[in-house]
Order: structure tokens, then sequence, then C-alpha cells
């Protein structure tokens, strides 16, 4: 089928094996991305795929990948900084104790509930919420929560928190 549709060139990521495979098998030119060490972690125990690796540019998310790729794979990669101009986030390291809780709420289901219920059983911990999409349950905000609602300086959000609260899901988790 990829054949047939007379692709010109292919990015392929990570430890999509079969789609580095596929692509040397096929003789398309195209370049492999690396995001993460784990992924490089991967190939270790591959040479066929490293061997495959070596056919095409490889590019790495940040100078630790780069290095990493070199060492671990004996490949050399190309720098590709991210999309993500990560100075848009980062804030001092100065540590304030006053600093909070912080959440970014995408909305109901991703994690307001369990997030309101931390929220009711750590009264002693400041709680500061972001994004307009926050649906909390309570009659009248407890005096530990902070609502910023959307706010287009992210630094600002994160200058007032010193850990970042990322629910993975809550449907199967009880309090």
């Amino acid at each position: 089928e990829i054949q047939k549709q007379k692709i010109d060139y292919v990015f392929t990521l990570e430890d999509s094996f079969i789609s580095l495979f596929i692509v040397c098998l096929l003789e398309i030119p195209g370049v492999h991305f690396f995001h993460s060490l784990s992924y490089v972690k991967h190939f270790i125990d591959n040479p066929f795929f490293i061997k495959l690796l070596q056919t095409k540019t490889v590019f790495a998310s940040s100078r630790f990948i780069k290095t990493k790729i070199k060492e671990l794979l004996g490949v050399d990669a190309v720098l590709w900084y991210p999309i993500i101009d990560f100075s848009r986030y980062l804030t001092s390291r100065r540590v304030d104790k006053k600093k909070g809780i912080g959440f970014y709420s995408g909305g109901k289901h991703k994690g307001d509930v369990i997030i309101n219920r931390i929220i009711e059983r750590m009264p002693q911990n400041q709680f500061i919420v972001m994004g307009r999409n926050y649906h909390n349950q309570f009659k009248i905000a407890p005096p530990n929560l902070k609502y910023l609602g959307d706010v287009t300086d992210i630094k600002k959000f994160y200058e007032q928190i010193k850990v970042l609260l990322v629910p993975v899901s809550y449907t199967h988790l009880t309090l």
C-alpha cells in the first residue's frame, strides 16, 4: 500500500521499529526522531534497527538525547529544538515555602473531581488552579483554593506553585 502511495519522504519516531523497517525496505528517504531517552534505550538490544537508523538522518529533541544516541547507539544525531519555547515556562529556582500546589484544569473529565477531593482533604495546603474549564463542586470556595481562570502568561501560574498535580485518571480512584 505504501508503494502505491508514491510517498516521497517519511518521518519515523521513537521506537516505531516496524515503520522504520518498512521505510528502509522500500528505500523511502526520511528521518527518524527521538524525543525521549526511554525510546533510545529500546534500540540498544536491536543491532539490526541501529543499522537501519544509520541509513537515516536522526533528530534529537535535546543536547542530552543527542549525546545519549551517540553514546548508546553509536549514531550521530542532529539537534532539533522542541517546538515548545521552554523559556515561557521556566521560573526562578528560588525556594519559597509559601508556594502552593498547582493544577491546570482541562475540564471535569481531566481530573477536576479528584483535585477537588484533595483540596478538601488537605486544608493546610494552598491550591492554585488555572484553566477556564475548571469545574468545582464547592458551594463556597475553600480558603485554600485560589482559582486563576485563564492565564495568558503561564509563568504567572508556575511562579506561584512548587508542585504541579497531573492526574492520569480518576475513574477508578477512590479517596
